[in-house]
């Protein structure tokens, strides 16, 4: 963008100057049809007089050189015109450009955070705080569970010499009652035969 508005006004400038240099070479033509109109003009007392064709041909060469410079001018001024237009399409593109430099530097400099713009390091300080506590709570809640976990098999262990216990009770007192009913049927038995 830059290279082409330079190469644009350098070539306006070289126009400019090939134009000044033109016009000096066209106005040296010019005054020299002048010195050779008057040279040429015959005298009358102290006047000097030009044939109307000369008169004429000098008139036409200066209008059309007249008319060309202003068509250069006019050319050099739309191209002006031109770049001037371009220059101020440049530079709102370059100030669009660095608001959206400036836009992007704050947003990369910013989380959004439920809808909330936030520092990048107070994001980062709500982030590793909330890591943290999950952490701890886990910690914790495995300690709770390994804690838990032993009273269960504890109790389990427990359950189950107690449920021996209770069976080797059981058998026990069915074996004692069938001896009692083994006795009983055999004192019944002598009781009868008596």
């Amino acid at each position: 963008m830059r290279l082409t508005v330079l190469l644009l006004t350098f070539l306006s400038s070289c126009a400019i100057i090939n134009a000044q240099e033109s016009t000096n070479n066209a106005d040296q033509t010019i005054e020299a049809q002048f010195d050779q109109t008057i040279k040429e003009a015959g005298k009358y007392q102290d006047y000097k007089v030009v044939k109307l064709v000369k008169l004429n041909q000098l008139k036409s060469a200066t209008v059309k050189r007249i008319d060309g410079l202003n068509g250069t001018i006019n050319e050099l001024e739309s191209d002006i015109t031109g770049l001037e237009s371009q220059i101020e399409h440049l530079t709102a593109q370059l100030n669009a450009t660095q608001a959206k430099v400036t836009e992007l530097n704050g947003a990369k400099d910013s989380v959004s955070l439920f809808g909330i713009s936030l520092d990048k390091l107070t994001y980062n300080l709500i982030l590793w705080s909330i890591i943290a506590g999950l952490l701890l709570f886990m910690i914790i809640f495995i300690f709770k569970y390994k804690n838990a976990n032993e009273v269960t098999r504890g109790a389990q262990s427990n359950l189950s010499m107690v449920e021996n216990e209770l069976e080797a009770y059981k058998r026990r007192s069915m074996e004692k009652e069938q001896q009692l009913s083994r006795q009983l049927m055999d004192e019944r038995k002598k009781n009868a035969g008596k």
